[in-house]
């Protein structure tokens, strides 16, 4: 699923990639202290296999250095959440599929998360970070 760029797109650059992910949990519930330790939660392992096997299906491309993301949020229920809650986990997803090489500063040059969609999830869009990227982006907003 890849989306294309305007027509101010340098020749051999690198084109955006689109993937759908089931609805992340929310960042307050990714862990559980036992004892002196923090683990995972079993709700994150099980939504980290899920959206991993569903990445999978998707054929999943990296985009190497510096990047710009944009993601979509499109809840299950009419339940309100902290739109911010659930950004951390897919980050941490495209990092561990090797999607993007970081998820600092160095890397994420710009992040645009939006909510609305007709299909419950996250749909997320990796754009590398170039100034026709970076316009594609925000028409597409």
């Amino acid at each position: 699923m890849e989306s294309r760029l305007g027509e101010d797109q340098k020749p051999g650059e690198l084109t955006p990639v689109s993937y759908w992910l089931p609805w992340p949990p929310s960042t307050n519930a990714l862990w559980r202290s036992v004892g002196r330790r923090n683990i995972l939660s079993a709700a994150a392992r099980n939504w980290n296999v899920l959206a991993a096997q569903e990445l999978s299906i998707q054929k999943p491309r990296s985009i190497p250095g510096p990047v710009i993301i944009r993601i979509k949020l499109c809840a299950p229920s009419k339940r309100k959440y902290d739109i911010d809650n659930r950004i951390k986990s897919v980050l941490d997803l495209l990092v561990r599929m090797a999607l993007i090489e970081g998820d600092g500063c160095d890397i994420v040059k710009s992040l645009l998360v939006l909510q609305g969609g007709h299909k419950p999830g996250a749909h997320v869009t990796i754009y590398p970070a170039s100034t026709s990227s970076f316009a594609a982006v925000n028409e597409a907003a």
